[in-house]
């Protein structure tokens, strides 16, 4: 058997389809139904980015939401700073006798007894007509 040619087995058609070989019927009573799901599919699409880039919710509003975060994020490190010197002032009017006596002077203009006061007021200038 050396020299015989070896022919392909040809598969009958149908053999391994479970409706036994028969040609499948055509859908073409409803062409328009792939349309009208493209047509849906595409709709929604466009529904989609609009909401995403216009909408109520869409990107425009969360840009204005991370910088108004921001902005605060900054007034809140502002008042932590302030929050921190208020603290320091506290402690030192609770343990320190110079913070009261300097608070005293600028707040309420008091001075020792053995000091001398001196108000400097500025000359004023003639108006010129």
């Amino acid at each position: 058997m050396a020299g015989a040619a070896v022919t392909p087995r040809r598969r009958r058609k149908g053999r391994f389809r479970s409706d036994g070989g028969r040609p499948r019927p055509r859908a073409e009573g409803l062409p328009w139904g792939r349309w009208l799901l493209l047509g849906l599919l595409g709709a929604m699409t466009l529904w989609l980015q609009w909401r995403l880039w216009a909408g109520p919710d869409g990107v425009p509003q969360v840009l204005e939401l991370r910088r108004a975060i921001e902005a605060q994020r900054q007034r809140n490190a502002e008042l932590a700073e302030r929050n921190r010197a208020l603290a320091a002032e506290v402690r030192d009017l609770k343990h320190g006798l110079t913070a009261v006596e300097e608070r005293a002077r600028q707040e309420l203009g008091m001075i020792r007894r053995d000091e001398t006061f001196f108000r400097i007021v500025p000359r004023e200038e003639p108006v010129r007509q």
